[in-house]
This record gives structure tokens, sequence and C-alpha cells, in this order.
């Protein structure tokens, strides 16, 4: 159902793009059809303008049209800084900047921090990665041998 609902919204998307780009390029037309009829140098020179005005715009619109269902940012520069986090928490608390170490906070926990008068800071809830990371606490692990799984 979402993806039917995201290509109806690509497709409205370039459907309102195609109607605007045939607009743009019809009223050159009738201002062009204008210029002949006019007698004025004053009101020729207007309507040039008026022209490349729309000429402008339509070039806007087709470069909209030609992004239209495409993410803005590549997927590295959208995941960057939680990649970057999951890699090397403790190097971004310590030299990041303010507006890093809040969206570490937003990263690693899944609520505000709550602190208790007199008891201090109470057990927070960690984000799903650090929740399935920490996820351990019920098995029997071991170590893999040195001769390995398989038999010898």
């Amino acid at each position: 159902m979402c993806s039917t609902n995201v290509d109806g919204c690509i497709n409205q998307c370039f459907e309102d793009f195609s109607i605007k780009v045939h607009k743009a390029c019809s009223k050159p037309l009738n201002l062009l059809d204008r210029i002949v009829d006019s007698d004025s140098p004053l009101v020729a020179k207007a309507l040039e303008k008026r022209i490349e005005e729309l000429r402008s715009k339509k070039l806007v619109i087709e470069e909209k049209l030609s992004r239209c269902g495409r993410p803005l940012k590549t997927y590295d520069e959208m995941y960057r800084t939680s990649l970057r986090f999951l890699q090397e928490p403790h190097k971004i608390w310590a030299l990041g900047r303010f507006e890093d170490k809040r969206a570490m906070l937003k990263l690693t926990f899944t609520d505000r921090l709550t602190y208790v008068r007199n008891e201090g800071y109470r057990t927070p809830d960690l984000s799903l990665p650090f929740s399935l990371l920490g996820d351990n606490s019920g098995q029997k692990m071991k170590m893999v041998p040195r001769g390995g799984i398989e038999p010898p």
C-alpha cells in the first residue's frame, strides 16, 4: 500500500510539472503574437522581458521535473552522521560540536534521560541498534575453540 501511494505521489508530481511546462511553453507563444500585433516599442520591450521571465521559469520547472521522485541527497549524505556515530561514538562525543552531541543522544536513547532528585539518572531505554547489540544477557556464549567448529 505504501509503495502504491508513493508511486501515485510521484505520478501526480510528474503530471503537475508536465502541465506547468506546457503552460510555460504556450504563454510565450501568445506573447509573441501580441508583440507582432503591437505598434509600440515600449509594449514590445515589456512583452520580450516577460517572455524571458517565462523561459527561465520553464527551465526551473523542467529541472524540478527531472528530479521528481528522486531523493534530494544520496544515501551516504543522509546517513553519514549515523554511520560515523556507530563506528566511533566516543570520538564524536569528545571532539564533536554541540549539534553532534545532541544527535548522538537522539541516536542512543529513545527518550529523554530522566533524573530523580537524590537518586540520580534512571536507567534509560536504548535505541534499536544498542538494544539489539546489548541483548545477550540470557544466552550462554563461549569463544570458538582454536580448532574451529568443524570436526578435525
